[in-house]
């Protein structure tokens, strides 16, 4: 199993403004099998603690093109020389920072072992690194640019979207279902834990792809440009199915965001609660949806949410506009009081360390999520989070982030930086220590809880909690579903 990256210090950054990475050439689509029997080995690295959805149905996809198809998932299974046996491709799924990070170094180890082996990777991070990528020999496919060949809706009037295999995507409700043949049972991942203790399996899939919004630091606006699109609800239902028969009691909706089409959204979750009652589940969305929609959280609760991760990233507003999230603190007050009334737990994520942090506002930081009654809620992950930036992060526009940061690093996928005061990095190196501490088993909200009054210990915030309106009026937070593998990168 591999090792995850865990926050580590920028390497010193140049003053220079850098060009931006080039893309190198175009992607091609999935091949199809030269022969009959001809092998493929589709691989994932990380997947947020999940079984890899998007390895299913790279599978299926690969195998309605003629391949023989073997599976691995390196987050549970350790690695086996013997896998490469025969194989004449391979493919990675990469979609985040830490899998392609973890896929990087096999690349060699697998070109030694079975030079004649064709080399790609599909996915979010694979498109945003192809330069990269080309240069070791791998291959990028816009096959990873969305979940499937299935048809899909356009919810945007935007441009038209290619396809997974580089045509225009049909419309209809086509419904396509991903083989999970080959892929560890869901007992093998993280699991939902209830407010009263007891788990139940997980199982992932999404309503949607892309993205409406346009923040800064999001590795999904270089390659989605604003455009989102829906997953026919038949075929999110036909793959809910499949993960019910697998087992799964509980289904994690990876779309980043659930509320980009709200009434796209209402129907996934109203035609799921009707087919499978029995089931919970979480979701995904930005601050400011959930603001302008929190008359939808009820209905959601009714339908079986139980858990909404939001990116509020910071309550600084030089941050927040830096990053153009699109909100505010006092959205985020409004939004916690929500979830409160309507009894669904948040989670909240964070970029805790940006080139615009200080000490002082790192301890108000901390205060903020204890006003917020957030403590215990907040995966100690969140902490230590150091602002990410990649290949074609639109962060490059801002002329204070393209004069600091240094030439773009192939082996850490990031421009490095460092922060102006060397004490805030002094800060995020000692916060990072009582991080990695607390990764080695999961951390419930005890957990979370002592791990926040360690960290305010560690800046000297001893500061009484200030009174907050909204969230004073909400009823007291009782104890939230939480998932056993956090958010992370």
């Amino acid at each position: 199993m591999p090792a995850r990256p865990v926050p580590e210090p920028s390497r010193p950054a140049g003053r220079e403004i850098p060009a931006r990475v080039p893309e190198a050439g175009g992607t091609v689509a999935l091949p199809s099998a030269p022969f009959s029997g001809a092998t493929a080995l589709a691989l994932s690295t990380y997947d947020l603690g999940r079984r890899p959805a998007a390895l299913a149905e790279l599978a299926t996809a690969l195998r309605a093109t003629g391949w023989q198809v073997r599976l691995a998932d390196l987050a549970v299974d350790p690695w086996d020389d013997a896998s490469l046996a025969g194989v004449d491709l391979v493919v990675w799924s990469l979609p985040m920072h830490t899998a392609t990070r973890l896929m990087a170094p096999m690349v060699p180890q697998i070109r030694a072992l079975a030079p004649r082996a064709r080399l790609m990777a599909v996915g979010l991070y694979a498109v945003l690194n192809r330069s990269v990528l080309a240069e070791a020999g791998v291959e990028v496919s816009d096959h990873g640019t969305g979940i499937g060949v299935a048809a899909r809706r356009t919810l945007r009037s935007t441009p038209p979207m290619a396809g997974l295999d580089g045509q225009p995507a049909a419309e209809g409700a086509g419904v396509w279902r991903s083989s999970r043949d080959g892929l560890p049972p869901l007992d093998r991942y993280a699991r939902l834990v209830l407010a009263d203790g007891t788990e139940r399996l997980v199982g992932a899939t999404a309503a949607s792809v892309g993205c409406r919004h346009l923040c800064r630091h999001c590795p999904i606006v270089p390659v989605y440009s604003g455009r989102f699109r829906a997953v026919a609800v038949e075929r999110v239902l036909a793959e809910v199915a499949g993960l019910v028969a697998c087992g799964a009691g509980h289904v994690s909706f990876t779309d980043p965001d659930f509320l980009n089409g709200p009434a796209h959204a209402r129907r996934v979750a109203r035609a799921m609660h009707e087919r499978f009652p029995q089931l919970s589940f979480d979701l995904t969305a930005r601050i400011s949806h959930l603001r302008d929609h929190r008359h939808l959280l009820a209905e959601l609760r009714d339908a079986g949410c139980v858990l909404i991760t939001s990116a509020v990233e910071s309550f600084d507003p030089l941050t927040l506009q830096r990053l153009d999230k699109g909100h505010t603190a006092e959205d985020v007050e409004v939004v916690v009081a929500a979830c409160r009334h309507a009894g669904i737990g948040l989670e909240a994520t964070f970029v805790a360390f940006t080139p615009w942090t200080s000490v002082e506002s790192y301890r108000q930081f901390l205060d903020r999520v204890d006003a917020l009654g957030l403590a215990g809620s907040v995966a100690p992950v969140q902490y230590g989070v150091r602002l990410l930036v990649g290949a074609r992060s639109a962060l490059l526009d801002l002329p204070e982030i393209a004069a600091s940061v240094g030439e773009f690093d192939p082996e850490l996928l990031v421009h490095p930086w460092s922060h102006t005061n060397p004490y805030v990095d002094e800060l995020y190196r000692r916060v990072s220590a009582v991080v990695r501490e607390t990764a080695r088993s999961p951390a419930g909200p005890a957990e979370r809880q002592a791990v926040h009054a360690r960290l305010r210990a560690l800046v000297g915030s001893a500061a009484p909690r200030p009174a907050n309106t909204h969230v004073e009026a909400a009823p007291q937070p009782a104890t939230i579903a939480w998932l056993t593998e956090p958010w992370f990168c």
